[in-house]
C-alpha cells in the first residue's frame, strides 16, 4: 500500500465479473483488468469506477478498441478492429462514436476522412445539409500489405 485508501488486489462479483488490479477507497482506480460474464475483458487505465484513459477493450466476438476512452465510453484516439472481416477504423471517436478525422481500412478498399455519428462524411460536409457535395472523397484501391499495418496512399493520388 503506497498511499492510505490505496489498494491492489483482486475481487470477484457474483454475477461471474472479476477486477484485478488497483482501487482507491474502494472503488477502481488506476492499472486494472476487468473481465466481464459474456467473456468480454477491459485492461487499461481506471479513474472513479470508470474506464478513463488509454485502454483495450477485447469483445465477446473477439473485435478490440484499443485506445481513449472517457467516462466508460470510447472517446479521443483510438483504433476498432474486427475481427471477422480484419477491417479496421482508426481516428477519433467521441462520446463513443466516431467522430472527426479517420480511417476506415478494409482489405480491397478504404475510405480516408470526416466521420460523423459513425458515418462516412464528404470532406467539407461537416454534417451540414445544405452541403451540395453528396459524394464521399474514397478510392478503392488493392493494398500492398496487410489491412492492419498498410495506411496505402493517401485518397485521391494515383
Amino acid at each position: 500500500m503506497s498511499e492510505a485508501g490505496h489498494l491492489g488486489g483482486t475481487y470477484r462479483f457474483k454475477k461471474g465479473a472479476r477486477y484485478i488490479g488497483n482501487y482507491d477507497n474502494n472503488i477502481k482506480h488506476g492499472q486494472g483488468i476487468f473481465y466481464y460474464p459474456d467473456g468480454s475483458k477491459y485492461e487499461g487505465s481506471w479513474v472513479d469506477d470508470q474506464k478513463q484513459g488509454q485502454g483495450v477493450y477485447t469483445y465477446p466476438n473477439g473485435d478490440t478498441y484499443d485506445g481513449g476512452w472517457l467516462l466508460n465510453v470510447r472517446h479521443g484516439a483510438g483504433t476498432y478492429r474486427y475481427k471477422d472481416t480484419g477491417s479496421l477504423y482508426r481516428g477519433s471517436w467521441a462520446q463513443g462514436e466516431q467522430n472527426g478525422a479517420g480511417a476506415m481500412v478494409h482489405s480491397n478498399h478504404r475510405y480516408e476522412g470526416t466521420f460523423i455519428n459513425n458515418q462516412q462524411h464528404p470532406e467539407g460536409d461537416k454534417g451540414d445539409p445544405s452541403s451540395s457535395s453528396s459524394a464521399p472523397k474514397w478510392v478503392p484501391r488493392e493494398l500492398s500489405g496487410p489491412a492492419s499495418g498498410s495506411t496505402g496512399p493517401t485518397p485521391g493520388e494515383p
